[in-house]
């Protein structure tokens, strides 16, 4: 399930998959950490006990997998390591080249600096660069 419905094993048909909103309403909210984690960054919330199902585990990994490709978002940039696992076996691990918190302030930064009257504390310096007041220095 995500915000906007439950998806079933049903949803197995190709094409774009949808959530189902009725259902969805009538499905228990787990009340752990994940969920509203997963809630409030656009996520799906999945049981993984349909995998333990043989009559449903492959249509369940053919939804899950058509879900997450159809919100995934490819990194610009990203690093790749294989490294073993700890049987010894080939693991990949990614990582982009900048970290999520770094890019999201030069994103801010960047939107302050063409729009200064989004944040009434940013104000433009003789070279036209945006400079926070409390750092301001004439």
């Amino acid at each position: 399930m995500d915000l906007d419905g439950a998806f079933t094993v049903r949803q197995i048909k190709r094409g774009p998959i949808e959530s189902d909103k009725a259902l969805r309403r009538q499905v228990k909210m787990p009340k752990d950490l994940c969920t509203p984690l997963a809630m409030e960054t656009s996520g799906t919330l999945f049981n993984l006990k349909m995998l333990s199902r043989p009559a449903t585990s492959k249509k369940f990994v053919d939804v899950w997998s058509r879900r997450v490709a159809a919100t995934s978002k490819p990194s610009d940039c990203q690093i790749c390591e294989c490294l073993p696992d700890r049987d010894g076996g080939p693991t990949t691990l990614c990582h982009p080249c900048i970290s999520p918190n770094l890019q999201k302030f030069i994103d801010d930064l960047n939107r302050f600096e063409q729009n200064p009257e989004l944040d009434p504390s940013w104000t433009a310096g003789a070279d036209g660069m945006g400079t926070p007041k409390e750092y301001r220095i004439d």
